[in-house]
């Protein structure tokens, strides 16, 4: 009986021999590219941690209304943890495009060239290399942001916009619609103080953890924290503050 068997199968495979090659590559092909795709994915995967840590990548970040004190910075930093301002305005740019412009960072989320150099001088601009590339800009090249003039002299990346997201919330990037530009202090508060920008100024710190704390021992630190609507500049906010809180305030005085 087997060897019956053997004759049929041997007759089968020289009948449909090229079936059964076809369905050999294709098995082969499958494999090939399943474990390619694998491979490429933990190379990705590896190498975009080691780049996130070379560039002192963000435990987390955190939004205050106003700007925390010496004190208050001086007091989070004691315990260990690592903080860096993050601060940031958003102007439209004449293609209608949104340009996010950060002070250059020191200590977290650092910027990491892919080519020139960064900026010298308060007219120098680096730019994230998407929106750099996909609004065809090249190096030497001006740029207007608020009425004032820029030069490109550099583009890169940052850790925190590995993907560039302009709101948490969006579910796709558009490089050519949203990016991201870093300057030095002074020319960051020039353009802070030509009030051009879309919105008024956010206030975000990056924190690193450094293994003092956790997140959530974090938070509870930064709820003991006060507001005082005195120290607030932000005219926005103050509008804000009068229309919500101070109208409540109001209320519970003419309650009494």
């Amino acid at each position: 009986m087997q060897k019956i068997l053997r004759k049929r199968v041997f007759r089968d495979l020289r009948e449909n021999l090229f079936r059964y090659l076809a369905l050999g590559f294709l098995i082969i092909l499958g494999m090939y590219i399943i474990v390619s795709l694998v491979g490429a994915a933990d190379t990705i995967i590896i190498g975009t941690g080691q780049h996130a840590e070379a560039n002192c990548i963000e435990d987390g970040e955190f939004q205050v209304f106003v700007p925390l004190t010496e004190e208050e910075i001086e007091k989070i930093e004691k315990t260990g943890v690592s903080l860096e301002p993050m601060f940031y305005l958003d102007f439209e740019q004449e293609n209608e495009s949104t340009l996010r412009v950060y002070k250059n960072r020191e200590e977290i989320n650092l910027l990491e060239l892919d080519c020139g150099e960064m900026p010298q001088t308060a007219d120098e601009v680096v730019l994230e290399k998407r929106y750099y590339e996909e609004n065809g800009i090249s190096l030497g090249d001006k740029i207007v942001i608020a009425d004032r003039t820029y030069k490109v002299v550099g583009t890169g990346s940052v850790p925190d916009y590995d993907a560039p997201f302009k709101n948490m919330s969006d579910s796709s990037v558009s490089s050519a619609n949203f990016g991201v530009a870093f300057m030095l202090s002074e020319a960051y508060e020039d353009l802070k103080s030509s009030r051009k920008s879309t919105k008024s100024e956010e206030y975000v710190y990056a924190y690193r953890l450094n293994g003092a704390m956790s997140d959530d021992a974090l938070k509870d630190e930064l709820n003991e924290l006060e507001l005082s609507v005195e120290d607030v500049e932000d005219a926005y906010f103050k509008e804000y503050w009068e229309e919500t809180v101070g109208k409540k305030e109001d209320f519970e005085e003419g309650i009494e």
